[in-house]
């Protein structure tokens, strides 16, 4: 009930109900891609070793990407940076739909991945700075719980 009264003048809540909504949004969009990212990547190399070779080096960029991050996160507004890393990423989903190149397809992953490591650290900051201290792991719980749910309902 807390969600339907108005607190701050919001629709939906308070600021941490927002940003749950959001996620869910954003991680029923990226499950729903996520499920055929390895068949998009297989298309251009016709090799699994190829793929597989592929997306642990993107996973290696996602980590060093996340620690590359570190400075820009502590001088910048991390709703700004979640807002532009979530723009950045539709537009490289748009690219994608129209790329027939291997290069391109390397070059606007890596650049997707780098964008989901800032995109995710942004939003873990923006928790912790929203919420008071006793609230803390209630407001990562149903901000996880949303995505969670994102991430079920997509892929069926």
């Amino acid at each position: 009930m807390g969600i339907l009264i108005s607190k701050n003048r919001r629709l939906f809540g308070n600021e941490i109900n927002s940003l749950a909504y959001i996620n869910l949004l954003v991680s029923l969009a990226t499950a729903a891609v996520a499920t055929i990212w390895a068949l998009y990547i297989n298309s251009f190399t016709n090799s699994a070793i190829a793929t597989g070779l592929i997306s642990g080096f993107l996973t290696i960029v996602s980590i060093v990407a996340y620690f590359a991050f570190v400075p820009l996160l502590e001088k910048i507004d991390k709703a700004n940076l979640f807002a532009f890393s979530l723009f950045l990423i539709a537009i490289s989903y748009l690219i994608f739909s129209i790329n027939n190149s291997f290069a391109i397809l390397i070059i606007i992953s890596i650049i997707m991945t780098s964008l989901y490591s800032l995109r995710t650290a942004s939003l873990g900051i923006m928790i912790k700075d929203k919420s008071n201290t006793k609230e803390i792991s209630k407001n990562e719980g149903l901000m996880f719980t949303f995505i969670n749910i994102g991430w079920v309902i997509a892929p069926l």
